[in-house]
C-alpha cells in the first residue's frame, strides 16, 4: 500500500495533468467524461464489490462472528469466482 502522504500528491499531479490536457486539445471532453466514469467506478467498486466483501468478513472474523464471516467468504466466492481476493 502506498503512504498516506503519497497518494494526495498523485492526485493533484492527476488532477493537474487532466486540467493542463484540456486546455490543450479542443477534444479532450470525451478524455475527462471517460476518467471520470472510470474513477466512479472504481471507488464504487471498494464500497460495493468483492473488496467491502472481503473487508467484512475480514472484519466479522475478527470480531469472533466466524458463522457471519463464513457466509460474507461464500457470498464472495459465489459472486466472484475469479477474484484473487
Amino acid at each position: 500500500m502506498l503512504p498516506f502522504v503519497c497518494i494526495p500528491a498523485i492526485i493533484i499531479s492527476l488532477i493537474l495533468t487532466i486540467f493542463n490536457f484540456i486546455r490543450r486539445t479542443r477534444g479532450s471532453s470525451f478524455f475527462v467524461v471517460f476518467f471520470t466514469l472510470s474513477l466512479t467506478g472504481l471507488i464504487l467498486l471498494n464500497f460495493l464489490g468483492p473488496f467491502a466483501l472481503k473487508n467484512k468478513a475480514e472484519k466479522s472474523f475478527d470480531n469472533k462472528d466466524y458463522s457471519q464471516s463464513i457466509n460474507y467468504y461464500e457470498t464472495l466466492l459465489k459472486n466472484y469466482p475469479n477474484s484473487r481476493l
